[in-house]
């Protein structure tokens, strides 16, 4: 949702605030929800709704609905938990300053850049911490399978 949010916005620290007032609005109006099968359009237009709200002549253009993601089965969906618990259990045995690297980048969806002005180190020496935790990583998940 913070996806969808961000293409209206350009600003991915707005599209969170909106996608997580969506969500605790969708929570507090749950008994509205009229077709369980067809919740994520629901969840999405509620969405739309705040961002047409919140910033009427932004000029930002709304993805289609085309372009909303579909519901999954339950079987997809484990499958789908199951792989995160896998990745989210190799990003924890990385060391400490790949870890970073990894869950700022790639997790928060930040640039090395972000982090580097956070660490105090250059956006360089942040690429090649995340290029090796990556790399670390893609070992232990082919030693996996």
């Amino acid at each position: 949702m913070v996806r969808y949010c961000v293409r209206y916005t350009k600003d991915h620290y707005k599209a969170e605030d909106t996608a997580q007032e969506a969500l605790c609005l969708a929570w507090e109006n749950l008994e509205q929800l009229e077709d369980p099968q067809r919740a994520d359009r629901w969840l999405f237009s509620i969405a739309a709704n705040l961002l047409r709200r919140r910033d009427p002549y932004s000029g930002g253009e709304l993805p289609p609905e085309d372009d909303l993601p579909s519901c999954e089965s339950a079987e997809e969906q484990l499958l789908k938990e199951e792989w995160f618990r896998e990745v989210a259990a190799l990003i924890q045995e990385l060391p400490m300053l790949q870890r970073q690297a990894v869950y700022f980048c790639l997790v928060l969806e930040r640039s090395p850049a972000q982090l580097a002005a956070v660490l105090n180190v250059s956006p360089h020496a942040v690429s090649a911490r995340l290029y090796r935790g990556l790399q670390t990583m893609r070992k232990k998940w082919k030693a996996l399978r």
